[in-house]
């Protein structure tokens, strides 16, 4: 989407938000029900979940960081 430039409007005009939020402070706190627990699901009594560290929500948040440097430079 983003080398490409081929992101649909409504996508762009997400990220464009959250950027603006982001540099003005807040912060970046998206969820994502790919893992429950970021690793902790057995000290809440649940099974350990194999999913992958990184999840949807930590590379969008990445993704609207990135933005955020780009448009400073």
């Amino acid at each position: 989407w983003h080398a490409c430039e081929a992101m649909e409007e409504p996508a762009r005009e997400w990220f464009k938000a959250r950027k603006k939020e982001y540099l003005e402070g807040n912060n970046i706190d998206l969820i994502c029900d790919c893992r429950r627990f970021r690793g902790n699901d057995e000290h809440a009594g649940l099974s350990n979940t194999n999913h992958p560290h990184d999840c949807h929500g930590y590379t969008l948040k990445k993704y609207i960081e990135f933005l955020a440097k780009e448009s400073k430079q």
